[in-house]
């Protein structure tokens, strides 16, 4: 038996032995490709993402970053990886080569778990490029990584833009021109001088009577034109001298009348231009009237003859007629604004129709109800434009009449690019005789609890009358969430017996839900009626006993 035990003894050293050399020599590589064969099968492994210098959610593609920017590698194959990153500019950027580094991490072999990221900024190769005036650079990503089993080129192909500080908006004003005359038959075109805006010519140019130029506008580095923004603008010198010298060049075009009948006569309006050369006569007076709006006197046709002044003729239209009603004023009425909700991938993109009276919307030119539609059912090239119009008897005020929303495509997983939550349950406490009623609000990260009223309540506990039925009620904390489970509890608070006489003992009070949480772990002190309930009960005790005595040593009758 001795001799057995030896042996068992001498054969357990041995396997401990091995199994420590083995561990302290190989077994790394062993545990590296148990994992590889458990879990990380061979083939094509991990994933390169484009996202902001700060990172706001992992696996996330962003087509469109500044020249500051990050690069993300996610469950490459187990051990030692080295990646050659290569940027390159894309048409209608370039096609030259901008920038190349060598990054070397540990992969995890886990697909959803990130193994490196670097920081890359472009401001400098970018420099000598000029940006697409509403996308910015165009570059690719080429990212190889040894010890992939298939093809280890991975690919990515987006928008860089601004680069440096944050991109400005600037309209570009149109270029100036002169208008040629018998004397100086030139036209001269000025273009405009604004900071962020590049003409094409960049300086003045002399036209010759039959000769154009075409001024182009584009926005320079760090700075971006409005969408649907005029970059260019064409100008011809059509001036004919042929009769010059006939003494017909003093003529001038006198600046046309405007009318303006709106409703009520107090709101009708007529204004006189200003023109050189030129003066307005109303209505046949001998006086002219000078340049400003005035307000007329009585319904009916205001007529204004325009006359040219000393050696100068009249060239174009030199009277103006308007017969002015007397209607009554249209209501007024501010059309609510078109909403647009962006959420990932193109089913989930909608926009809402407010109702208004008097207001009706319509897009693509067609009238639309009130309510809410798909976005991809009504957009053209992607870009949603509604147009608000007054009803017969209405007019539109307000600095808004016309929405616009172009929408992003970006990719998303399921539930319509919201992020599920359940939200943690409120929990009750019933109330004792010397304890009140609690309720307990948690945190849920993107759940927001409320009360009956809608009030948001805070994480924590709070009190509730006996009796009292409180509610609460989780709603998402954004759009970008959606609830799932129970969202709204509701409970009556039982009320305690048993708890002393109307003259003494402690009484539960009829406290309300509190404005506050309690501090956890103090609960709500209870209002002491005036009786101590101890010294209350040691008495009637006392009593009892002594009654007990008495009856127990009751004096013997005699029969």
């Amino acid at each position: 038996m001795r001799h057995t035990f030896n042996r068992l003894k001498y054969i357990a050293a041995s396997v401990l032995f091995v199994l420590t050399t083995a561990l302290s020599t190989g077994g790394a590589v062993f545990a590296d490709s148990l994992s590889n064969n458990s879990n990380n099968p061979p083939g094509n492994n991990g994933t390169v993402k484009i996202d902001g210098t700060d990172i706001d959610q992992l696996r996330d593609n962003d087509p469109h970053v500044s020249c500051s920017f990050s690069v993300q590698w996610f469950g490459f194959d187990l051990g030692s990886r080295t990646s050659t990153v290569n940027f390159t500019a894309q048409e209608p950027t370039g096609t030259a080569s901008l920038l190349t580094d060598q990054v070397t991490f540990t992969g995890s072999g886990a697909g959803n778990t990130l193994d490196k990221t670097a920081n890359y900024d472009l401001t400098s190769a970018l420099s000598s490029y000029t940006p697409q005036p509403q996308q910015g650079y165009h570059v690719k990503l080429v990212v190889s990584t040894d010890g992939s089993q298939g093809n280890d080129t991975k690919s990515k192909v987006f928008w860089v833009g601004p680069c440096g500080s944050e991109t400005q908006y600037v309209t570009p004003a149109a270029p100036s021109a002169t208008e040629p005359t018998c004397t100086v038959t030139d036209m001269i075109v000025t273009p405009s001088s604004q900071e962020g805006v590049v003409w094409s010519p960049v300086s003045t140019t002399t036209l010759q009577m039959g000769q154009s130029v075409t001024y182009q506008a584009s926005p320079a580095q760090g700075y971006a034109f409005p969408e649907g923004t005029q970059v260019s603008w064409d100008f011809t010198n059509n001036f004919d001298d042929s009769n010059c010298g006939c003494g017909c060049e003093n003529t001038v075009t006198p600046a046309a009348v405007q009318f303006n009948d709106v409703c009520g006569l107090e709101n009708d309006t007529y204004t006189i231009p200003s023109t050189p050369h030129v003066n307005y006569y109303v209505n046949g007076s001998n006086t002219p009237t000078a340049a400003g709006t005035y307000h007329i006197s009585a319904a009916g046709v205001v007529t204004v003859e325009a006359v040219a002044t000393d050696d100068y003729t009249i060239s174009g239209d030199h009277t103006w007629s308007y017969d002015f009603t007397n209607a009554d004023c249209l209501t007024r009425v501010t059309p609510p604004p078109v909403t647009f909700k962006d959420l990932c991938e193109r089913e989930n993109d909608t926009f809402t129709i407010p109702s208004q009276t008097g207001v009706v919307y319509k897009v693509n030119g067609e009238p639309i109800d009130a309510g809410t539609y798909d976005a991809y059912l009504y957009d053209v090239d992607g870009t949603v434009t509604v147009t608000a119009e007054a009803m017969e008897g209405y007019q539109l005020v307000g600095d808004q009449a016309t929405w616009s929303h172009t929408f992003t495509n970006e990719e998303c997983g399921g539930n319509g690019g919201q992020t599920p939550v359940t939200p943690a349950a409120v929990t009750f406490t019933e109330p004792t005789c010397t304890v009140a009623g609690m309720f307990t609000v948690p945190t849920t990260a993107g759940v927001v609890y409320k009360d009956k009223d809608g009030n948001t309540l805070t994480a924590g506990n709070y009190t509730a009358a006996a009796g009292a039925t409180v509610t609460v009620t989780a709603v998402p904390a954004n759009d970008g969430v959606t609830l799932t489970g129970t969202t709204s509890w509701s409970h009556t608070f039982t009320t305690p017996t048993n708890c002393g006489s109307g003259s003494g003992g402690f009484v539960l009070g009829a406290s309300t839900v509190a404005t506050a949480p309690m501090v956890v772990g103090r609960g709500a002190e209870l209002a002491n009626t005036g009786t101590n309930t101890m010294a209350t009960t040691i008495v009637a005790v006392f009593v009892l006993l002594s009654s007990l005595v008495l009856y127990g040593y009751r004096p013997k009758v005699e029969a």
